[in-house]
Formats: C-alpha cells, structure tokens, sequence
C-alpha cells in the first residue's frame, strides 16, 4: 500500500488554517453570546408594567413622598438617602382592587443600574422628584434624572412627572421657576451629548461594569433628549430647546409633611392607569 508523504511545510500551513479557523469561531460566539453594548436597553420590556417608579437624587425627598402615598403618613423621623429599593402596593381608589406597585428606587448615584432596572421594566408613570428648596444648587443631579426617565419613556401611555418636594416650605421655588430651570438643564444636557456624539459614533460603547454609573448618564442621551439635534449645525441647536411642556412632563408642587398636592398627584397617577377620578373613589386617606 503506498504511503502519502506530507511536506513539513505543508502540515504546518494546514495546522495554522485549522488554528486560525477555531479562533474565528470562537470568536464569533463569543460576540453573539456576550451581553449587548446597550445593556438593558436592548432587552427592555416591550409592554408597559403596572408600576409606579419613584427617582430622584439623593435628600430629593423621595422616601416620604413614597411613605405619604403608601401609607398617607409624614415619616415621624428623618429620612435618609435610601441605599435600597423600596416597593409597596398603591391603593389608587377605595373601591378598587387596582393597587400598582410603587417603587422607590435608591438615590445614591453609584446604584443608578437599580433604577435603570426598573425603569427598563416600562412602569406606567415615573415621578422625578426634585427638591423645591434646594434646586438651584442640585438642577444638574434633577436634570440628569429627568433625562434617564425620558430616555426610558420609549412606549405610549408612559407618563413621566416631576414632584416638586416640600412645596410648602416659604424657601420652595414655585412650579413655574422648577419648570424652567429643569427645561435649561435638560438643554444643557442635550448640548453636551451633541458634543459627544461629534466625537464618536457610538455613545453607548462602554459597559456599566466599565464605567461610574452617573458619569455614564451624562451621555446617554439617544433617546427623547436626542431630539433633533444630531446631524444639526452648531448654530440650529438652540432652536431645538424645548419646554417641559414640549416633552409632555407635568410638574407637580407637592408636600409629604402637609399634605399639599398629594391630592392632584394621585389623580393624574389614576388618569394614566386609566381609573376614575371622582373625589369619593379615592383613597381616603389621600384625602386630607
């Protein structure tokens, strides 16, 4: 029987097509299989959950804006910068078995994936809290909230609300200075992701293991802050600034120690699930 014989040359030319073949495939599953460059954005709900998402920064007044609607109780001690999520049925209506879920997502900036989470699960209505009192010195930390819940408002009927705490403080800036402090915030926001995006094609290229959280926030901005700023000359971008009335935000000035505007928030919260809003079917506790 005659025998083949093999050039050494030729075996090993064999040898590194095989090797470099097994590198291709492996590295193509591992592209398939790795998580998307968008995270969660890219395995988001595609319906809208039956929860109500509570965000803010930190001292936004959040843990007793969630205490009066769950409970319709003021904390009786301080609050402090909530470290965890806290959820709770929400009794919309006396008469009514409807209770979504209230989520008070942490406020501490290095837990921002916590609220990314829950915001990625589509909850109907997101309340921003802000602090009234405080917001000329923390506009930038609620605008950046703001934009998170904007960018995640990706289906119909989701309503996004700002709550703006402790309105009846003599020190609360009233809704209408909130509002348009909020609007140039977000502006400014906007702007600085139009000079990212002039920079790379892809904001979203680092993971959240790769990066702080709340630095990351500042660029991801592809969704409603986008708007019609990408591809615009420098000079046009000003003219895309919008209200908050423009991007559907209501702003509500809202009081957990005395009760102001608790009222008006569960109406509007009952109107986006789609329920009555006569007085006698609310909650009677809201009912101060």
């Amino acid at each position: 029987m005659t025998q083949i014989e093999i050039e050494p040359s030729t075996l090993a030319v064999a040898t590194l097509i095989l090797a470099l073949l097994i590198s291709i495939a492996i590295a193509v599953w591992q592209r398939s299989s790795a998580p998307s460059k968008s995270g969660s954005r890219k395995s988001k709900s595609k319906s809208i959950s039956s929860t109500v998402a509570v965000i803010g920064a930190p001292n936004a007044g959040k843990s007793a804006l969630f205490a009066k609607l769950t409970a319709g109780s003021f904390p009786s001690l301080p609050t402090y910068s909530s470290m965890a999520t806290n959820q709770s049925p929400l009794p919309l209506a006396a008469a009514s078995h409807l209770a979504p879920t209230l989520i008070d997502c942490p406020g501490h900036s290095r837990l921002l994936a916590e609220t990314h989470k829950h915001l990625d699960r589509n909850p109907r209505v997101t309340l921003v809290a802000v602090d009234a009192t405080a917001l000329a010195a923390t506009k930038r930390d609620a605008a950046e909230r703001l934009a998170l819940a904007l960018d995640h408002r990706t289906l119909p009927g989701m309503r996004v609300i700002v709550v703006a705490t402790k309105a009846d403080n003599p020190l609360a800036m009233p809704v209408s200075a909130v509002k348009a402090a909020l609007a140039e915030e977000v502006h400014v926001l906007r702007l600085a992701q139009e000079a990212q995006l002039g920079t790379t094609d892809d904001v979203d290229g680092h993971s959240d293991e790769d990066e702080d959280d709340a630095s990351h926030l500042r660029v991801r901005r592809k969704g409603a802050l986008a708007g019609k700023g990408k591809g615009t000359p420098e000079g046009e971008v000003e003219s895309n600034k919008q209200s908050l009335d423009d991007l559907d935000v209501k702003v509500l000035g809202v009081s957990a120690k005395s009760g102001k505007g608790i009222e008006e928030l569960v109406t509007v919260i009952r109107q986006a699930f789609g329920v009555a809003t006569t007085t006698e079917s609310i909650s009677p506790f809201m009912v101060l």
